[in-house]
């Protein structure tokens, strides 16, 4: 059993957010709606289907963001997220999935639990 999350602090509209967890198992960005809310984030789009968790029951995001900047290593990365709502006590703020990985050129090592990020030639 894996039972460590590869997890990164960024920052969004001048926040930071800390326990970000990366996760190459999820199709899709998310983020909290209580995260969202304390970003001031309030439009967002109607999400025109539901998502199945990793326990298969199914759930329908409360919005869609299209454009969400967040930023790591002086890097910024526009994505989209779905907006979920979370009654867990202490939930993650944000899950970056497969879409974002694949954007920020991310290489994992799994056995040290290392993320490298490409942008450009820079890495972080």
């Amino acid at each position: 059993m894996d039972e460590q999350s590869p997890s990164i602090k960024v920052t969004i509209r001048g926040q930071e957010i800390a326990r970000t967890i990366v996760d190459n198992g999820s199709g899709v960005n998310v983020i909290n709606n209580t995260t969202s809310d304390k970003l001031g984030i309030t439009k967002s789009d109607a999400c025109p289907f539901w998502l199945r968790m990793a326990n298969t029951s199914t759930i329908t995001p409360l919005g869609l963001i299209r454009q969400l900047d967040v930023i790591l290593g002086g890097h910024t990365f526009q994505i989209f997220a779905m907006v979920l709502h979370m009654e867990v006590v202490g939930a993650y703020p944000l899950l970056l999935g497969r879409p974002w990985l694949k954007k920020a050129n991310i290489k994992q090592n799994w056995n040290r639990n290392v993320l490298t990020i490409r942008k450009g030639k820079t890495k972080i």
